[in-house]
């Protein structure tokens, strides 16, 4: 039986997406980050290791995003959670989960970077690597992001339970997310905001 410090883990299974049209995608490239920021009432919190990768990005349609989603899933990154339901229903933002490939590769920015080339030139690359529970923020035109991962508890199997705070403010209209989700060993979380009708942010994370 799997042991866990603290907290519960969320079942993940398969789906998949096929659409067409192009997506415009520009990488943030201005981060910071607070060693010295703490999750509020994260006193029983772990220290692990975090890659976040922050992309802003323009779509005419959600059609655009699901494609770049079939080109994950076809690259053997599998997941339950890939919804665009909210987005669909006018909400501001929705997150999903992957899994590792079958070589036990987790989804990484060089993948989401090939999913999105295929329509897009990428103007430039860049990310954050730190410990949970640090923090990290940006700033592209009008549009700031703040992103807190928290770890929680920990399976010996390597599954990780940990919150997600997601804070993004668009000349003083405030998009937060605050989401607590089970993560499996080398999964990668993969949240969409919308931010203006035709304009998104990605935030990648890995662990």
């Amino acid at each position: 039986m799997n042991k866990i410090t603290l907290g519960v883990l969320l079942a993940l299974s398969f789906s998949g997406y096929a659409a067409t049209e192009q997506v415009t995608s520009t990488l943030i490239d201005s981060f910071k980050i607070e060693s010295n920021f703490h999750f509020p009432r994260s006193t029983n919190t772990l220290n692990v290791h975090q890659n976040v990768t922050v992309y802003s990005f323009s779509a005419k349609s959600i059609a655009a995003i699901k494609k770049t989603l079939a080109e994950i899933e076809q690259k053997g990154f599998s997941t339950a959670t890939a919804s665009l339901s909210g987005l669909e229903e006018n909400q501001n933002s929705t997150i999903m989960v992957f899994r590792a490939n079958k070589e036990g590769q987790s989804l990484s920015p060089s993948v989401l970077s090939e999913a999105l080339q295929k329509n897009v030139s990428i103007e430039s690359k860049s990310g954050l690597e730190g410990i949970m529970p640090e923090r990290l923020y940006t700033q592209i035109d009008n549009v700031s992001l703040s992103v807190v991962n928290t770890a929680l508890g920990k399976f010996d199997d390597g599954r990780i339970v940990l919150t997600q705070f997601i804070n993004a403010n668009n000349n003083g209209k405030e998009i937060a997310t605050h989401n607590k989700l089970g993560l499996p060993e080398k999964g990668a979380i993969l949240n969409i905001i919308r931010v203006r009708s035709d304009a998104y942010m990605i935030v990648l994370t890995t662990i």
